[in-house]
């Protein structure tokens, strides 16, 4: 079974690609657990989660980049789920206790968000090529602009 296996993997790359991606899989519970039963909600989710790696990725993306990207996100989707739980906790009318629980969510996914958004910036400034101009003694650094 296991030879077949590999063999199929071997032919068909996406198969293991897949389902061996756990930030995939946790990506899919995520939306799965946003959504629930409505297909329609869920695929219009996985086209705005799409269109989000899409626009961060630009034209080139090397490996980090995507890594980071998927992170980015992820954090993305969670801060919204944690919105959205917060809001209609709030319009059942739940005790204090709850609504503060609701709002440390959003702060912790809020917080998650930013440190994934920063450190993708200062991977992308970090590997930005600089140029140093010498003009009439004077020292100029120019970041090079990368274009998507």
């Amino acid at each position: 079974m296991l030879p077949a296996l590999r063999q199929r993997f071997e032919e068909y790359p996406v198969l293991w690609e897949e389902c061996g991606d756990l930030a995939v899989q946790a990506e899919r519970s995520q939306v799965r657990l946003m959504t629930g039963a409505n297909e329609i909600a869920a695929e219009a989710l996985d086209r705005k989660l799409a269109s989000l790696r899409k626009e961060l990725a630009g034209a080139n993306p090397t490996p980090l980049d995507r890594l980071l990207i998927q992170r980015v996100v992820a954090c993305w989707l969670q801060v919204q789920h944690a919105d959205v739980t917060y809001t209609q906790a709030m319009q059942d009318g739940v005790d204090l206790a709850h609504g503060d629980y609701y709002q440390r969510r959003q702060d912790r996914a809020q917080r998650r968000y930013l440190s994934a958004i920063r450190t993708l910036a200062q991977v992308r400034r970090l590997l930005t090529p600089q140029v140093q101009l010498n003009v009439a003694s004077q020292q100029v650094n120019v970041a090079q602009i990368q274009t998507s």
